[in-house]
């Protein structure tokens, strides 16, 4: 987004930005990279002195892999060489604007590639060691974007998200937190409606890992029906994936967020949040935005910055 009201919005009332620097977008083309728009938000988030988490950098679903990636789909040499010259770049390119790095995403789903378990966790290795080796005082993130587990009865040798979180641990991989994403209320693997007591038991197996917990993406819909404006063109229908207390709507997404917000800050492992979208523009689900198509409050918005002066320290 190059919206200046945007911009001020995000500025006045966060305390930090999540910046997407993902795979597909930033290198549409073998041996292309599209850097402009990261570097314009990077240049402003460093003016208004906003700390940036950048990321996921590799994300392994479907949606997140360079087209041109797909001649490589049985060759894990050529995808774990393709990778780290990726992040290599990319971190050297961003390494005085960026205060966290969420280096990875989705590989223990094994979605867009067949690897076996080992390769899994080499590849995450690699990663991780790439970025510190170029940052070494660098935070660094492995994130679980499907929590729940789900995309294992698909088979393919998906890994448990938990396994997968307790072998990179024990892995001696020199990571410092885990990302987890926690978007839900639409029809997508992963994103079915959970209850606040599914939440906290989540959060708590993780949290029993050791390591610190980033919620890097909270979201709900803000609408009972599909959104012809969001990232699916309105393919995603609200009313298929189940509902918290009743059809979503904007006074009930924001009812959605107290209730999450405040599982997760009773947390103490659990080191900071993020939402998912900002705004109803390139959104990820129906009305998923704090602000809608306008850049006007919603009732979500109110309510986060009442949790912020409530629980921001002093």
């Amino acid at each position: 987004m190059q919206n200046e009201k945007y911009r001020d919005t995000l500025a006045a009332n966060f305390d930090y930005a999540i910046v997407p620097m993902g795979w597909k977008q930033l290198q549409p083309q073998e041996n292309v990279f599209v850097t402009d728009p990261v570097d314009d938000w990077i240049e402003t988030l460093s003016r208004k002195r906003l700390p940036a988490i950048a990321g996921p950098l590799i994300r392994l679903g479907q949606d997140h892999v360079p087209d041109w990636m797909v001649i490589w789909e049985h060759d894990f040499d050529m995808l774990r060489e393709l990778a780290y010259e990726y992040v290599q770049k990319v971190v050297t390119r961003y390494r005085r604007g960026v205060a966290v790095w969420n280096v990875a995403s989705g590989i223990s789903t094994n979605s867009s590639f067949t690897l076996s378990f080992e390769q899994i966790i080499e590849l995450t290795r690699l990663l991780v060691t790439q970025v510190k080796s170029i940052l070494p005082n660098a935070r660094s993130i492995v994130t679980i974007n499907q929590p729940f587990g789900e995309y294992v009865a698909r088979g393919r040798g998906a890994v448990p998200p938990l396994q997968y979180a307790e072998f990179v641990t024990q892995a001696g991989i020199n990571f410092d937190a885990f990302g987890v994403e926690l978007e839900m209320g639409v029809p997508k693997p992963g994103m079915l409606v959970r209850d606040l007591f599914q939440v906290s038991c989540l959060l708590d197996k993780y949290g029993a890992l050791g390591r610190p917990v980033f919620l890097t993406a909270v979201g709900c819909p803000g609408r009972w029906l599909p959104d012809p404006s969001d990232e699916s063109d309105g393919r995603l229908d609200p009313s298929s994936a189940g509902q918290w207390r009743r059809p979503w709507d904007p006074e009930l997404q924001a009812e959605w967020m107290e209730a999450v917000y405040q599982v997760a800050l009773s947390k103490p492992f659990v080191e900071s949040i993020a939402w998912s979208n900002l705004a109803d523009l390139h959104h990820t689900m129906p009305g998923g935005g704090l602000l809608d198509d306008m850049l006007r409050p919603k009732p979500s918005f109110q309510k986060l910055l009442q949790l912020r002066e409530r629980f921001r320290r002093k």
